[in-house]
């Protein structure tokens, strides 16, 4: 789930200028204050909208998780620098001990601070094209679809198969606000797939996710999110396109399949209960147990990477049990505040994700389905792999693969895995896409 892929992400995109000089010197003293622990002065800083968004215990667990990570602050180097909206935004490069992120403030015409995000470091390594694609043997269409009143961009990899009709795979993302390619970083999981596939004669579709493309917009739906809001509707809608307009692409209406990733591949039972026209389902890491275990597991094996486990490490672990007590008691109502429950996320997302049960909702699939499984991965993990394995033990047409060295994007490494290292370059492993493209080519 790329919400805990570095637990200290955090935006907040408000409300809301050209001499810049001190706009500068107030963003730059509030990075300093917050990591100085004076966390109520910089709370006082923000807006009135950025406020209404994060409390001050908030930014003081987001504050100690960087502490957790990546040690004290070192240096806050030059920023890069737009007036947007009438605010001045900086992106700052800062280093702690053990890492770096860039930080972004917003200075209203006010001086008051509107946004305020942090992120890893962006790697300016260009992508990597896997050896697997061969960019000689597929043609690309940029498409839109609509949902609602949401039109989402795409792009379809398409095989040069000689007018011969091709299986299509639908890419599902994980939770988060993913484009197209699920980046991360240089890595592009998404496209290594698409282009990888498509080079061995497999269509791909990828798409913007919805809360990518509409992010400003959060305001006006959040309180409304769900699962079918963030990840399920736009799936069907994206195998029903595909379904309308199979003739256009080449492609095989009968052979559509979805690939879903991490919260995506959880979803996979509901995605196929809605969508009938899907011909098999691959999980791609997919979430196998309940999101409660999984956040807990998540929280604990961070916390432990640096072979300790502090006072507040321990506190911040017990205010996430405490906020799930929350979650999931039967007293949970639409209403409940978002400040008391996991990830701020609102009441109206709880009630629907803490029902999701990804392997036990699939016991009922009989078509076929490819579960993979990377057994570096500690965001979904053994445990997962093995829950998803007793679940489908009597579906005849299912699957099962596990990598040795591959983490939750697959790729290789020899360490135990972290956060950081998703910022490293590389590419889908070839043997996971040989063994995709293999495995449709079963299914008749």
């Amino acid at each position: 789930m790329k919400k805990f892929q570095f637990l200290i992400a955090l935006m907040i995109f408000l409300s809301s200028s050209a001499l810049i000089a001190q706009p500068l010197e107030n963003a730059e003293a509030f990075i300093v204050d917050y990591f100085e622990g004076k966390i109520t002065e910089t709370h006082s800083k923000l807006d009135s909208a950025a406020r209404t968004q994060i409390t001050v215990e908030q930014l003081t667990m987001i504050r100690g998780q960087i502490d957790a990570q990546l040690g004290k602050l070192k240096s806050i180097n030059e920023p890069a620098y737009q007036s947007y909206g009438g605010n001045d935004v900086f992106v700052f490069p800062v280093a702690f001990e053990k890492g770096e992120l860039d930080i972004t403030v917003a200075v209203s015409k006010s001086s008051e601070i509107s946004t305020f995000y942090m992120a890893p470091r962006a790697n300016t390594l260009p992508y990597q094209v896997p050896e697997y694609a061969d960019t000689t043997k597929f043609s690309e269409v940029d498409i839109t679809f609509t949902q609602d009143r949401f039109v989402l961009p795409g792009t379809i990899s398409i095989p040069d198969s000689k007018n011969e009709e091709v299986p299509v795979v639908i890419l599902v993302h994980g939770s988060g606000a993913h484009d197209r390619d699920e980046s991360i970083g240089p890595n592009k999981t998404f496209r290594d797939l698409a282009w990888g596939l498509s080079s061995k004669g497999v269509a791909v579709l990828r798409y913007e996710k919805r809360t990518h493309t509409y992010g400003n917009e959060i305001g006006e739906y959040i309180d409304n999110l769900d699962l079918s809001f963030e990840v399920i509707d736009d799936a069907v809608a994206a195998a029903q396109y595909l379904y309308d307009n199979a003739d256009k692409y080449n492609i095989d209406k009968n052979r559509i399949f979805v690939l879903g990733h991490s919260l995506g591949g959880g979803l996979l039972p509901r995605i196929d209960a809605r969508q009938p026209k899907l011909k098999g389902l691959i999980s791609f890491a997919g979430m196998g147990r309940r999101v409660e275990d999984v956040l807990v597991d998540q929280y604990g094996y961070l916390f432990a990477l640096d072979g300790e486990f502090t006072e507040e490490e321990q506190k911040m672990l017990d205010e996430l049990k405490s906020k799930l007590k929350t979650a999931l008691s039967p007293d949970l109502k639409a209403s409940t505040s978002r400040d008391s429950l996991p990830l701020s996320l609102p009441a109206n997302y709880w009630l629907d994700f803490r029902t999701m049960d990804g392997a036990k909702e699939a016991k009922t699939i009989t078509k076929p389905i490819l579960v993979l499984h990377g057994e570096r991965d500690y965001q979904v993990t053994q445990v997962d792999f093995d829950i998803w394995k007793e679940a489908l033990k009597n579906n005849k047409q299912a699957k099962f693969i596990s990598y040795p060295g591959l983490n939750h994007l697959f790729l290789f490494g020899e360490q135990k895995s972290n956060p950081q290292e998703y910022y490293i370059r590389g590419n889908v492993n070839p043997k996971v896409i040989e063994d995709i493209i293999n495995w449709i080519q079963t299914v008749k």
